[in-house]
């Protein structure tokens, strides 16, 4: 994209103030430039896959003091050597926001850090690790389940849905990156909860400016991401584990 840009600025290096033929040639260059640069801007991501769940967000806002359960499915950890196991930046940054909602809700609410042994039965579970995180220093005790058998969201939501029968729990919030939360809730409406969507902010915002149009490594990491995404979805589907209905509700569910 920019390589076409700067052929169209060459080739009129010589004269700034084109024909007016001339100028529409290097308009629909500069354009066509712009829009193969926008698989790696930073605004894409959002687009695809925060702009779906922003209605049911919205509308499932007033029933959060409601909420009789937290779920918080991990996203990875790291093994850095002598410090042992450390939970990834999604599942630091998930675990942080349950902990900050479960405190909002009084800390009595039950939250359930689900996620299993994804590197081998040597290595901890991922919801061990991401409670260790957080437990280590803290004062306060409240009630923390961890589901370590699942290793992936398709297994979090089989292994959830069993716990909240067991615990008759009506009212669960969902705890997952924002990136994720498309998918997450597609896998929890096929098992039948009608989970609450608590996102967690992990993705550019604020005024657009130019540089949310010019490539970069974030927007490479972040798209990358969106196309992982919609091709778990579809994923999901082709193996029978996703309906189209659970992706696109009919419906905001209350």
């Amino acid at each position: 994209g920019l390589g076409l840009l700067g052929w169209a600025l060459w080739r009129q290096r010589a004269c700034w103030w084109p024909s007016p033929r001339r100028r529409v040639s290097v308009l629909l260059v500069v354009l066509t430039g712009l829009l193969l640069c926008l698989p790696v801007t930073s605004r894409v991501l959002f687009a695809l896959l925060v702009a779906p769940t922003q209605g049911v967000v919205a509308a499932r806002q007033a029933d959060l003091p409601a909420a009789d359960i937290i779920i918080a499915p991990t996203a990875g950890m790291h093994h850095i050597g002598p410090a042992g196991w450390q939970p990834s930046r999604h599942t630091y940054l998930r675990t942080a926001a349950a902990y900050h909602l479960q405190n909002q809700l009084g800390g009595r609410v039950p939250l359930v850090l689900t996620g299993g042994r994804t590197h081998g039965a040597e290595a901890p579970s991922e919801a061990w690790v991401a409670q260790q995180g957080f437990e280590q220093g803290r004062a306060e005790i409240t009630p923390v389940i961890l589901e370590e058998n699942s290793l992936n969201t398709f297994e979090n939501a089989i292994e959830v849905a069993r716990l909240l029968t067991d615990r008759l729990a009506q009212m669960p919030v969902l705890v997952v990156s924002e990136e994720h939360l498309w998918r997450a809730l597609a896998y929890f409406r096929a098992r039948g909860i009608n989970a609450i969507p608590y996102p967690v902010a992990t993705l550019t915002r604020g005024p657009l400016s130019l540089a949310d149009f010019l490539p970069s490594a974030q927007g490479l990491s972040q798209n990358t991401t969106a196309l992982q995404e919609i091709f778990k979805i579809l994923g999901g589907v082709s193996s029978g584990h996703l309906q189209w209905h659970d992706i696109f509700p009919a419906s905001h569910q209350a």
